[in-house]
């Protein structure tokens, strides 16, 4: 049942955001142009929405809005959570299949690799233990990405209190499955790592199962130097905006549930 709703979810989600319902709007547009002025506008505009889209500058500019409510912890912040009594929490952000390189042919995606960094980062600082969360939603490969990214943890960083939470498709389930395997949310803290664009949403997950969050938010980047090129529509461009209209979207799904 959760592999069929992961499924659906992320199938509403490839029609909702770009590039998809763009292409989508003027292919049926320039099928339709001989008929009506106004289809072939419809196109032009989609066409014209999608290279604005795909603009490094405009997809920092999305992502700041979300960077702004998810500033990172200072190092006073960081020092503190030492004697907080919290349990370090890092959050799955996908899985990398078909690696030859690695064992088992499986390993984690460059997101998820980002959070444990900073998670293992935070640990040695503060000697807290540590929570991998994330399960095998989509039912490929043979191992859970928390399995995968306790593996990384333990063996490249250092880390060797790390506990595992394999069974959760999505970040309401993180939340959900993280309070049942701490035996129980109410009262406890988490340090919680993900990246500055999920926090706010994952943050508040967390809350409704009874956690006191404290944010570490990280892969802060939109207010980097931008140049000429950052006007010059690239894939990257519109990765920024499909993240940054993805959590937009993601927030307004997760107020309804919670």
């Amino acid at each position: 049942m959760d592999d069929a709703i992961w499924l659906a979810t992320n199938i509403l989600k490839s029609l909702l955001l770009p590039p998809t319902p763009l292409l989508i709007i003027a292919l049926l547009a320039m099928l339709a142009a001989r008929r009506a002025r106004w289809v072939r506008g419809t196109g032009i505009a989609a066409l014209l929405l999608l290279t604005v889209l795909s603009m490094p500058a405009v997809g920092a500019a999305l992502l700041g809005l979300l960077e702004a409510d998810a500033p990172p912890l200072s190092a006073q912040q960081i020092a503190q959570i030492k004697d907080s009594g919290a349990t370090i929490v890092i959050l799955g952000g996908g899985r990398r299949l078909g690696a030859l390189d690695e064992p088992g042919h499986e390993t984690v995606s460059e997101a998820s690799l980002e959070r444990c960094v900073y998670g293992a980062r935070l640990a040695r600082a503060s000697g807290l233990p540590v929570v991998v969360s994330a399960g095998m939603p989509e039912g490929q490969g043979t191992q859970p990405e928390a399995r995968l990214m306790a593996r990384v943890l333990r063996e490249d960083m250092g880390v060797r209190e790390v506990r595992v939470e394999d069974r959760s498709y999505d970040t309401l389930q993180n939340a959900i499955y993280t309070a049942r395997l701490l035996g129980g949310g109410h009262g406890k803290r988490v340090v919680l790592v993900t990246h500055f664009y999920h926090m706010r949403g994952a943050a508040a997950a967390f809350a409704a199962q009874g956690f006191e969050v404290i944010r570490a938010p990280m892969g802060h980047r939109a207010s980097a130097p931008r140049t000429v090129l950052a006007f010059v529509p690239s894939t990257d461009g519109l990765r920024d905006s499909s993240i940054a209209l993805r959590e937009q979207l993601r927030r307004v799904w997760y107020a309804m549930r919670l």
